[in-house]
Formats: C-alpha cells, sequence, structure tokens
C-alpha cells in the first residue's frame, strides 16, 4: 500500500491546490489516513513570502527527510529560493506554475490533475502538527 502525507504551510492559493490533491488522490483510489510515519512519500506546499518563513520551510524539510518516505516539495519555494532548497534537498519539485505536473509521478492515476475540479472552499488545519496540517493517503493496490 502507498501512503502519500501532504502537508501544507503556504497562502490561500496553496491552499486550494491542497484541497484540488485530496480530491486527486481520492479520485484514484487513495484512502485518508492519519499517521504521518506510515508514510510512502511526502508532498509538503512550501511558501517562501520572506527569508524567516523560507528558513522555517526549510527546517521543516529536514524533519520530513528525517522518515522513510520520497519527499516532494511543492509551491513557491523551488521557484523563489531555488539555490537554498537545493542546498539541503535534490529531490523533487513542482513550482506553482507547474503543479499539474503531479501526474508526471503517478502515471497510474487514471484520473488526470486537469481532470479535478477546482475547489472553493479552503483547506482547514485538521492535525495536531505545530501550525498546520497534513493528510495521509493510502493507495489500494
Amino acid at each position: 500500500m502507498t501512503n502519500i502525507f501532504i502537508y501544507k504551510y503556504a497562502c490561500a492559493p496553496r491552499t486550494l491546490d491542497v484541497k484540488k490533491f485530496m480530491s486527486y488522490f481520492l479520485k484514484n483510489d487513495h484512502i485518508l489516513v492519519s499517521n504521518p510515519k506510515h508514510a510512502d512519500i511526502i508532498i509538503f506546499f512550501a511558501c517562501a513570502a520572506a527569508d524567516n518563513i523560507t528558513d522555517q520551510m526549510l527546517s521543516l524539510i529536514t524533519t520530513f527527510q528525517r522518515y522513510d518516505a520520497e519527499l516532494f516539495v511543492i509551491g513557491c519555494l523551488p521557484e523563489i529560493e531555488r539555490e537554498k532548497l537545493t542546498r539541503i534537498f535534490n529531490g523533487n519539485t513542482i513550482t506553482t506554475e507547474n503543479i499539474e505536473n503531479i501526474d508526471e509521478f503517478f502515471p497510474e492515476n487514471f484520473i488526470k490533475f486537469h481532470e479535478i475540479e477546482e475547489p472553493h472552499l479552503l483547506f482547514e488545519n485538521y492535525s495536531a502538527f505545530p501550525k498546520n496540517e497534513f493528510f495521509l493517503f493510502s493507495k489500494k493496490e
């Protein structure tokens, strides 16, 4: 079973992206589960609005790298602070302009990202993880 952990520390537009990612995974037979330590894949939506926020994001990336999971960093950080990011992380990244590239990493998904309806409600914090939210998805194989 493939578990996907989605974590967001970002602005309202990225919050809508998280909602769309949730729909994308659910419609492709993924299941919401509750424990990040069981993740095979971590998808982190990261902000880079200011230097202090970037530093927090880099710290979180270091934390996520401790898990036995493949990490994706998505959002503004890979675009705005690529140099700082590549000092600590050389894994998968997707910028906000290329968000639909998620399909390249999940070719087995039968519903493509562009086919998912755009969300109209913001994603709310449902996690005990400090100041942010996360979701785990588990794919039936």
